[in-house]
């Protein structure tokens, strides 16, 4: 019998005239496997072809597995596992899904401070996406209820920091119930009764809310300064000072120690345990000033997403006041 052409085995050919055809050596899986690994046709050719002609041959290798030797076993599984195609394999990439992710952080801090007569709001003027600087005059505190151009006639002042585009939409919805309040009722809207709204207009937006932290700040009914912060989806609560955004884990616990007094204590009151913690009285304006500024400097020496410029709002009896401070712009 002359030599067995390899190249023309199939499911199709190996029929039972070709199986009588083929040595005795040839019909054994192991004796097949060394020819194969003999002849110079490729592996995947090997592979594939040796794997129909067991099924077609319906060899039930698991009952000659002891004339097979562990070595040819072991290459058997490594190649089948490896080399070849197989239609348990996917035949198409995976299926792409599309997504819209509505929200962006464009960086930045606020902060605010209230006193026995006045409230200050501030934060820096820089907007960021990532490690990219969009703009360096961007302001994140405003007038509300006022004036459109010049904002005369306001008494409440607004900041807002985290998604630009939805701290504007905040901003513009509460300017403009407060103007219709103020239409509506002939007198202005007071601090306590815009936070409140405010709360509301976060609120009904809880299951698309505005990707923004707000601080609303203005005099109460007593001319004491009234501060109030927000979560995105209206939680809020009067306090003394707060910050928000990307330092606000810089600048608080600064506020906390010099507004709030945290952690100081009464110089000789004892020593240990027996320490007298100081109590927080108010800052007076000037004061609340400057540890603004302190705060602001110190937060643009550690995140890069602060600086440029420092805008600083302050609501008194007299009115509101606006400053402009220059910040480090690297």
């Amino acid at each position: 019998m002359g030599p067995v052409n390899f190249s023309n085995l199939s499911m199709s050919n190996l029929t039972s005239r070709n199986k009588r055809q083929l040595p005795h050596r040839v019909r054994h899986p192991a004796s097949l496997l060394s020819i194969f690994q003999n002849s110079p046709i490729s592996r995947i050719f090997y592979i594939q072809h040796f794997n129909l002609f067991l099924s077609s041959c319906h060899c039930d290798i698991v009952s000659r597995s002891s004339s097979i030797s562990p070595k040819m076993t072991s290459l058997m599984g490594n190649q089948s596992g490896t080399i070849g195609y197989s239609f348990s394999e996917p035949t198409s990439a995976n299926v792409k899904q599309h997504s819209f992710y509505p929200y962006t952080d464009n960086g930045g801090s606020t902060l605010g401070i209230t006193g026995a007569d006045f409230a200050i709001l501030a934060g820096d003027t820089r907007s960021t996406s990532g490690y990219n600087i969009n703009s360096r005059m961007v302001p994140k505190v405003f007038k509300i209820g006022g004036d459109d151009e010049t904002g005369e006639g306001a008494t409440i002042i607004l900041s807002v920091v985290g998604f630009a585009a939805d701290g504007n939409a905040l901003k513009e919805k509460l300017d403009t119930v407060v103007k219709m309040y103020k239409y509506q009722h002939g007198k202005s809207m007071s601090v306590s009764a815009c936070a409140q709204r405010l709360s509301t207009i976060l609120y009904e937006k809880r299951f698309f809310p505005y990707y923004v932290h707000a601080i609303l700040a203005g005099l109460d009914e007593e001319g004491v300064g009234a501060l109030y912060s927000y979560d995105p989806v209206g939680s809020y609560e009067r306090e003394q000072c707060r910050a928000a955004g990307a330092a606000s884990s810089l600048i608080m616990p600064f506020l906390d120690n010099q507004v709030n007094s945290k952690n100081q204590y009464i110089p000789g009151s004892g020593e240990g345990h027996a320490l007298v913690p100081k109590k927080a009285e108010p800052l007076d304006k000037e004061t609340a000033k400057k540890l603004v500024q302190d705060a602001f400097t110190s937060a643009v020496e550690r995140h890069i997403e602060v600086g440029d410029g420092l805008q600083m709002v302050i609501v008194t009896r007299e009115g509101i006041e606006e400053v402009f401070h220059a910040l480090k712009q690297d």
